[in-house]
């Protein structure tokens, strides 16, 4: 127990130098302490507090409702979307092919593919879950959609096939990725500061149908706010509705 307390007092991060490089949504697990597994009482708002009930009380009938298997899976894909920093990728290309202009076939299959990709990649994490070690499927999400590789080179990846593409609306792609790298900085230090548990991780939230969500996201259990997936779909929905014309 003493040695416990001690390593969550001083944490030792495993991916020091990109601690503000990790993605937007959830802060995954590369950015946990080491031997952090349970979750702590949050900071801010404090268990107990006025603000911390009346949150609890306006999102409890959200988070007790019990959807099934299929249900869940369309509604993590948003989180798929705008939480995975992989998926970055995906999203600048669709907005440098919707911001004007007529892309080639090459284009749109591009973007069609990485599309594919990610949510593939986002279907096997959820549906090849082992219930009997929830921290395998962690360390899947931690080895793919949250690995430094993703955040660092894909995103670039995507703005340089635009380019190469010479698709038009590929500064709606800068506006986006720039706006996506921006946002890390502050989401992440707040998360810190905040320490709010997750929903997920409290005890009178019911299991979901899908239990590889829980076993991801427990493994980084104090990180509910700020939103990450919410900063994440701004980046996105601005320059969408500035560059490309999209409907907000």
């Amino acid at each position: 127990r003493r040695r416990r307390a001690s390593s969550y007092a001083r944490p030792q991060w495993r991916v020091p130098v990109s601690l503000l490089l990790q993605g937007v949504a959830s802060s995954g697990p590369l950015l946990m302490p080491r031997g952090y597994a349970q979750p702590s009482l949050s900071r801010f708002p404090i268990d107990g507090s006025a603000l911390d009930r009346l949150d609890k009380w306006l999102s409890r009938p959200a988070f007790r409702l019990r959807l099934g298997h299929f249900p869940e899976l369309v509604f993590s894909v948003p989180a798929c979307c705008f939480g995975y920093p992989l998926a970055a990728a995906p999203l600048a290309l669709w907005l440098a092919l919707l911001a004007g202009g007529s892309p080639s076939p090459t284009a749109w299959a591009l973007a069609a593919a990485a599309t594919a990709a990610v949510l593939g990649l986002h279907l096997r994490l959820l549906l090849t879950h082992d219930a009997a070690a929830p921290a395998a499927t962690a360390a899947r999400a931690a080895r793919s959609v949250y690995s430094v590789p993703a955040i660092l080179l894909t995103p670039p990846a995507a703005v340089a096939a635009a380019h190469v593409l010479g698709l038009p609306g590929r500064g709606a792609a800068h506006a986006y990725l720039t706006l996506w790298y921006a946002s890390i900085a502050p989401v992440l230090m707040a998360k810190r500061l905040a320490r709010r548990r997750r929903p997920i991780a409290s005890a009178d939230v019911p299991p979901k149908a899908l239990p590889a969500i829980r076993a991801i996201l427990e493994h980084d259990a104090n990180a509910s706010f700020p939103s990450g997936d919410a900063a994440g779909a701004m980046s996105f929905a601005y320059p969408a509705l500035r560059c490309a014309g999209l409907p907000a």
